[in-house]
């Protein structure tokens, strides 16, 4: 299957939300182009194209049933919101907690399957340069396996939430070509690209390791996504 890939312009945030997105460890737009109306309605069209292609490309890595099992799990539990430091509605809408952001006139739906306070003792080490920051290509990448449901969700969480928000190409990738759904995948570590890598690994301990051009997301089941959550929420500058 061929990488569904788009580049998104995004608009300049507006005055009361600012600083919403760390522009330190993003890649940037340096376009500074500003959409008009057709033009916004034609992203809108793109964004969803990217997501869902993206979504697939993972779920055909992995294991369709594992991910889609997840997601169905703990129907309907009770309602529950919160603000959190004061300014962020946080609403719990079966599994997922849910917030909007406003950049400049457009409104970004969040949902993730953590809130800021189920991930606030989620570790986060180090920092990243500017290939990280300046990369026109991110790649998001796996160690392939036989157990990838939870690394599967978190790929999800972590690809709807950034083609609809930054500006950057994502590609799906493995670290490895050990298993038949990696052949015809690109090869990816932290050591062998210039380019920026999300690098999505199961391991017994939970953090967050930013090292130059690489961000490691570490931890096994829910502690896994708790990471990819812990991390977004940091880019969204809902948390420190």
């Amino acid at each position: 299957m061929e990488d569904k890939k788009e580049t998104i312009d995004i608009p300049e945030e507006d005055t009361q939300t600012e600083d919403i997105i760390s522009q330190d460890e993003l890649p940037i737009d340096e376009s500074g182009n500003e959409p008009d109306e057709e033009q916004g309605s034609k992203s809108a069209r793109n964004i969803t194209i990217a997501i869902i292609g993206l979504i697939l490309a993972f779920v055909i890595i992995f294991n369709a049933g594992k991910i889609t099992g997840y997601f169905a799990k703990e129907e309907i539990p009770l309602p529950d919101d919160y603000y959190y430091d004061g300014k962020f509605h946080f609403v719990k809408e079966g599994t997922m907690w849910k917030t909007q952001l406003i950049f400049g006139n457009k409104v970004i739906n969040i949902p993730l399957h953590f809130g800021p306070r189920e991930v606030e003792d989620v570790l986060i080490e180090g920092k990243v340069d500017d290939r990280f920051t300046n990369s026109s290509k991110l790649y998001i990448t796996f160690d392939p396996g036989e157990e990838l449901g939870y690394v599967a969700v978190a790929a999800a969480e972590l690809t709807l939430n950034l083609v609809q928000a930054m500006n950057f190409e994502l590609t799906a990738a493995c670290t490895t070509n050990s298993s038949e759904s990696c052949y015809s995948r690109p090869i990816i570590n932290c050591d062998n690209t210039e380019k920026g890598v999300i690098y999505i690994k199961e391991d017994f301990e939970q953090k967050i390791t930013m090292d130059g051009n690489c961000i490691t997301l570490q931890g096994t089941g829910d502690d896994l996504i708790k990471s990819v959550d812990r991390l977004l929420l940091k880019w969204y500058r809902v948390m420190d």
